[in-house]
C-alpha cells in the first residue's frame, strides 16, 4: 500500500511475482478463428487501434484519424469505410471514441470525440443515416439498447467530479436523459 496525498493505492512490483500460473486460451473462449484481413489494397491497408466483431463483420477503428472506420466481412475481404473525418452531415469532426454494432437492425454508431454525438450509420452500405445528441459533454463508452432505442453512456471519473457530469446514464436517442447515477 502506498499513500499519496492521502489517497492510498495499492501497487504492485511485477518483479517480485514468485508463482505464475499458465493459462490456457480455451479457459477463456470456448471457439476461435485467425483470421487474416484482406491487405492487397491501399484502402485496406490500415494500424488498428481497436477492432469490433461480430457474427458476420469486423469493423476495425483504425489509428489514422483522418479516415472512418473500415469494414471487413466475416472472410477477411474489405469491403469499405464507414464515416469520414470532416465538418459536413454525418462527417467525423475530430476522432472516433468508441463504436458499436447492431447487425439485427442493420446499423453502426460510432461516437464522435467532438462534438459529443453518436453518428449513426447503415451496416450493409455505410449510408449515414442520424446524428443521436448526447446529454453530457464527456462521454466516454456507451452501451446500445436498440429496442428501446437508448443509450447507456459512462463517464470518467475525473469528468464527473470536474463538471459535475453524471458517472453513468441513460438516455434516449433525441438526448434526453431518462436515468442518472
Amino acid at each position: 500500500r502506498v499513500v499519496t496525498d492521502g489517497d492510498t493505492m495499492i501497487v504492485c512490483d511485477v518483479s517480485k511475482i514468485e508463482q505464475q500460473i499458465k493459462l490456457p486460451l480455451s479457459t477463456l473462449v470456448k471457439d476461435w478463428k485467425l483470421l487474416k484481413l484482406e491487405n492487397t489494397s491501399k484502402e485496406a491497408l490500415v494500424l488498428p487501434a481497436y477492432i469490433y466483431p461480430s457474427e458476420n463483420y469486423i469493423l476495425i477503428h483504425p489509428v489514422e484519424f483522418n479516415r472512418g472506420a473500415m469494414l471487413f466481412d466475416k472472410t477477411g475481404k474489405y469491403l469499405f469505410d464507414i464515416g469520414r473525418k470532416g465538418n459536413g452531415p454525418g462527417e467525423i469532426v475530430t476522432h472516433m471514441s468508441y463504436i458499436a454494432m447492431d447487425e439485427d437492425n442493420d446499423c453502426v454508431y460510432i461516437r464522435d470525440h467532438k462534438p459529443s454525438r453518436i453518428l449513426k450509420y447503415r451496416l450493409s452500405t455505410g449510408e449515414y443515416l442520424a446524428e443521436i445528441p448526447l446529454a453530457y459533454p464527456k462521454a466516454f463508452d456507451f452501451i446500445l439498447n436498440p429496442k428501446n432505442k437508448s443509450l447507456i453512456v459512462t463517464n470518467p471519473p475525473h469528468h464527473r467530479i470536474e463538471q459535475g457530469i453524471p458517472w453513468v446514464w441513460e438516455q434516449d436517442f433525441q438526448g434526453n436523459i431518462l436515468q442518472e447515477l
